[in-house]
């Protein structure tokens, strides 16, 4: 297998910032010298979206995709992408795949696109009419990656499916290098890990995920690898990192709150966040682990009032002595 270049992503969470803050900070990012800066895409505040002041400032989250393509002017190198878009925020996976084309020129071919299928129910409450059943966007999600593999590789495409069917939708102007990879946010070891090995250039895993975990799911893509007959070494496997350098209790709470949301007690959402690395050492010595295993996408990021921090940190004491190549 040829060996493959580790990249490291700075994700940041754009919820109660301005987009001053959001434009100086992926500067920093891109002269840190990570290799792509991601962003969070929701319409409200994840860990509480109806408090009017959480954490201290206000809700909501601007655009996602506006801020890329914003982003996109202010930058020169860095790579970008949303980690990851839900499939059904903007009406379409087609209409998502022609936004991001839009997005790749502006940025001079830069894009990279994540998706997924959606979990918040707020944001689909309010800004979609409705929050589907697991099953309605897992099937979605499924249509999802063959459209916008087909119209992010030909300028025409037909389709169809349960939810999406069309004749030679055209995707015109192409996106800048004739495609634009695709990350395929996906952990359902049973389903989605399987359908994304067909369509994905990357597979992101989540976040902080135990060392058997990640063996795992790397031997589910090598099996279905397999079965379709793809090389293994096409697909990038991907796992976040959240970075907390001797964190108080106010960002504690605020990572734990997003496993609250999802069915945990506080104790054991905390508890679990304290369990993550709190020091620069402690982040690189579970990166190189992730790294021997086979990932060659790290994401770091963390509380998004840290950010400036986590680049300083980065740059200055966790890059230098991370691993780059097999």
């Amino acid at each position: 297998m040829p060996k493959q270049k580790v990249e490291y992503d700075f994700h940041y969470n754009p919820e109660v910032k301005t987009w001053e803050e959001v434009k100086t900070i992926a500067r920093q990012a891109e002269a840190a010298g990570f290799d792509m800066f991601t962003l969070t895409d929701h319409f409200y505040n994840m860990p509480d979206p109806l408090a009017k002041v959480p954490f201290g400032t206000e809700s909501h989250a601007l655009e996602a995709w506006t801020l890329l393509a914003a982003i996109a002017t202010c930058t020169e190198k860095i790579k970008m992408g949303p980690l990851v878009s839900c499939i059904m925020y903007r009406s379409t996976p087609m209409v998502l795949a022609k936004i991001a084309t839009t997005v790749d020129i502006i940025s001079g071919g830069r894009l990279v696109l994540g998706f997924g299928a959606g979990w918040h129910e707020l944001d689909f409450k309010h800004f979609i009419g409705y929050f589907p059943t697991v099953k309605e966007r897992v099937e979605r999600f499924g249509e999802a990656m063959e459209i916008i593999r087909g119209m992010v590789n030909n300028e025409e495409f037909s389709f169809e499916g349960k939810y999406y069917k069309f004749e030679n939708i055209r995707n015109s102007p192409r996106p800048v290098h004739g495609t634009i990879p695709l990350i395929i946010g996906a952990k359902g070891e049973k389903k989605t890990i399987r359908m994304a090995v067909k369509y994905a250039d990357i597979i992101h895993f989540a976040y902080n995920e135990e060392d058997e975990v990640i063996k795992r799911r790397l031997d589910i893509i090598r099996d279905e690898c397999k079965n379709i007959g793809r090389d293994f070494s096409e697909i990038t496997p991907s796992i976040a990192i959240s970075q907390l350098y001797n964190p108080n209790e106010k960002e504690i709470r605020y990572e734990a709150s997003y496993f609250v949301m999802n069915g945990w007690t506080w104790e054991k959402a905390i508890n679990y966040v304290k369990s993550w690395p709190f020091t620069p050492e402690a982040a690189i010595e579970r990166i190189n682990r992730y790294v021997d295993m086979g990932v060659r996408l790290i994401t770091m990021g963390g509380p998004a009032w840290t950010a400036p921090h986590l680049i300083r940190e980065f740059k200055d004491k966790v890059r230098p002595k991370l691993r780059r190549q097999t």
